[in-house]
């Protein structure tokens, strides 16, 4: 069944997922609705957004999602492309498929759609299972596959060793001249860091048992706990000396506020009370002068009432005269 729907569908992909759960009959019924692609062979330097121009001249694309490696989450080589239709999917196998993207031939092919998970590689490196055996060098995709590259470091590193062991010179032929010398340059390198490594941390610890001397000495030296906690108390009381002053000045300020208030206080007092002053003297006058007339009516009366008795005193005289006379 699965040969003759790839016999009558030209466009089906090659590429099978065997992590897929299901069947094959269940995984070519997904291919067939599928519009989400796989791209291989991509240059661990190609971005996101160069994937999503090119894709796009043939549909609309909906997500470009890129292959990760699964330890350092760097590009490694493949993508998901996911379009909004069926079609623009086949029209990118068709005119996609085969064509060179950062110098490198594209592997289009009809994916049964995108799982959270499936973009991060699969190799016991991180990467992808066909870097971790591949043999050749390729500068676009990390150099040689993860085991031959490591073999080749284990090889390099045993034959240094005997170089530096003085084994002879054989091992340096077998390495030849530019591998040798680039091997030493690197072997220098790695161990000046490694010695710069260990001053700094050597630096590190003395200057922390430094401190910890330090610190020791001030708790056990009574004299540097008494120069902290005399320095301390002059600091407290140059504080409380700067209140203090910032308070008499406040006061005095205050003070020479009610001073001020004080004196134009007294003065308006003192202007008011020579105004009632000049207004009681000018009445003082005329009650004065009111009085006078009054005393000076009184006496006139009084000297007319004498003058009235003196009168009567000599008629009766003359009175008592003239009975005499009789």
């Amino acid at each position: 069944m699965a040969k003759l729907m790839k016999m009558l569908q030209p466009l089906q992909s090659e590429y099978v997922d065997r992590r897929f759960d299901g069947t094959k009959d269940e995984y070519f019924e997904q291919l067939d609705k599928s519009s989400t692609l796989y791209i291989g062979n991509l240059s661990f330097y190609t971005s996101e957004d160069q994937i999503y121009e090119l894709f796009s001249k043939v549909g609309v694309v909906q997500r470009v999602i890129m292959g990760l490696d699964r330890n350092t989450k760097t590009p490694c080589g493949f993508c998901f492309v996911m379009y909004h239709t069926r079609e623009g999917a086949q029209a990118a196998v068709k005119y996609l498929n085969g064509t060179r993207l950062d110098n490198r031939q594209l592997r289009v092919d009809i994916d049964y759609g995108f799982e959270e998970g499936r973009q991060f590689g699969r190799g016991r490196s991180g990467g992808q299972v066909r870097d971790e055996f591949r043999t050749d060098f390729d500068a676009e995709r990390g150099g040689y596959g993860r085991v031959v590259a490591q073999q080749i470091a284990a090889s390099q590193l045993t034959m240094w060793q005997e170089v530096q062991a003085g084994a002879g010179m054989g091992a340096a032929a077998l390495l030849g001249a530019p591998g040798a010398a680039v091997f030493f340059n690197q072997q220098q390198r790695s161990a000046r860091r490694r010695q710069q490594q260990g001053v700094d941390a050597q630096n590190a610890d003395a200057q922390q048992q430094q401190e910890e001397e330090q610190e020791e000495q001030v708790v056990l030296n009574p004299k540097l706990r008494g120069r902290g906690a005399e320095q301390e108390e002059e600091e407290d009381w140059e504080q409380q000396q700067a209140a203090r002053r910032k308070r008499a000045r406040l006061q005095e300020a205050a003070e020479e506020g009610d001073a001020a208030a004080a004196a134009v206080g007294d003065q308006q007092q003192q202007q008011q009370q020579q105004e009632e002053e000049e207004d009681g003297g000018e009445g003082a006058g005329e009650v004065g002068d009111e009085a006078g007339e009054q005393e000076g009516g009184d006496d006139g009366e009084g000297d007319e009432a004498a003058a009235a008795d003196e009168e009567e005193e000599e008629e009766e005289e003359e009175q008592a005269d003239d009975m005499g006379e009789d």
